[in-house]
């Protein structure tokens, strides 16, 4: 099978990729508030940055994503 790349615009553009929408892209759940943080960040969330920062690495601090891969586990 052929991967295609497609870089996301918004949130609601990671809802294509789950298996059962309508059960796992709701208000409040994972998925949805997984797509919402990573898309409102322009970067990494300000939770993954921060722990970045208290890891003690220098080489980390400071880091922006240039391709995020979400991928199913088989």
């Amino acid at each position: 099978m052929a991967r295609i790349l497609v870089p996301t615009q918004s949130y609601e553009d990671w809802r294509r990729l789950l298996a059962r929408p309508d059960r796992h892209w709701k208000p409040g759940f994972s998925a949805m508030t997984l797509a919402r943080s990573w898309e409102a960040a322009g970067g990494f969330p300000a939770e993954v940055d921060a722990i970045f920062r208290s890891s003690g690495q220098p080489n980390i601090v400071g880091l922006e994503p240039v391709l995020m891969w979400i991928g199913r586990v088989s």
